[in-house]
């Protein structure tokens, strides 16, 4: 596979930085990073088009420990992690599912209007919660169009801050269990449940329990420098919360 120079400068800078952050204390510090990827990048450009208002952005957060290595923490459609399944299933509705999802692929096989009607009534299943998604990674957040940002260690933020909230996160992600609707735009369908939320509702649920307001995400996450829309942003997922983390 080739690779053009200038990405190939850009994973040397990344490689750079967490090996440099690694070299700043012994076996490296905590940190939290706030990581956002637009939808385009799923796609071919080609088929942009057809994704009209829904060019949107997917967000996680990821978390370093000293002496590990990045761990991110994503909440996805359930249908996401059971196409494979859907494919070898008999059942009608998931073979018209499949279909209309082959006929996204297909350049011009489906309008604007029938790609909408199936991001709203298609039925993506649970909010699922994934450890180390694959396309979630330090690397993709720090290229071109997306957005990677340091989210703790900030201002007086001590080591002991930044461990106290992975341990929140891990503790979150640990007790969800995969029981809120999926619903790619939250909101959208009156025919889902009004708690169904995605992704993105993830990520913020997550950094509302460590930063405790919106107003320090803000400051932290910066949304004025984000170009992308986080549909679902500002909603809490039901049941996605820590247990009380002992002094």
């Amino acid at each position: 596979m080739k690779i053009k120079k200038k990405e190939l400068l850009r994973l040397i800078e990344t490689y750079l930085r967490e090996q440099n952050d690694e070299k700043k204390s012994s076996g490296g510090k905590y940190k939290i990073y706030f990581g956002a990827r637009s939808f385009i990048t799923d796609y071919s450009r080609d088929i942009a088009k057809y994704l009209d208002n829904y060019d949107a952005g997917h967000a996680w957060i990821m978390v370093k420990k000293p002496g590990e290595g990045l761990t991110s923490y994503s909440g996805k459609s359930g249908v996401a992690f059971e196409l494979q399944r859907l494919a070898q299933s008999r059942d009608k509705e998931n073979d018209d599912y499949l279909k209309q999802m082959r006929a996204l692929r297909d350049i011009g096989e489906i309008s604007p209007e029938e790609y909408k009607a199936l991001v709203e009534k298609s039925d993506w299943g649970q909010l699922r919660k994934i450890k180390n998604y694959e396309p979630d990674t330090f690397e993709y957040a720090n290229s071109r169009g997306n957005y990677l940002i340091e989210v703790m260690p900030r201002g007086n933020d001590s080591q002991e801050d930044v461990k106290k909230a992975i341990e929140k996160i891990e503790s979150a992600f640990a007790n969800y269990n995969e029981d809120v609707t999926y619903d790619p735009i939250p909101g959208s369908n009156a025919d889902v449940p009004p708690d169904a939320r995605n992704s993105n509702s993830f990520a913020y649920t997550l950094l509302k329990h460590i930063l405790g307001n919106d107003k320090e995400i803000e400051k932290r996450v910066n949304f004025s420098d984000i170009k992308m829309q986080l549909p679902g942003w500002g909603k809490l997922v039901r049941g996605l919360r820590p247990q009380e983390i002992p002094n």
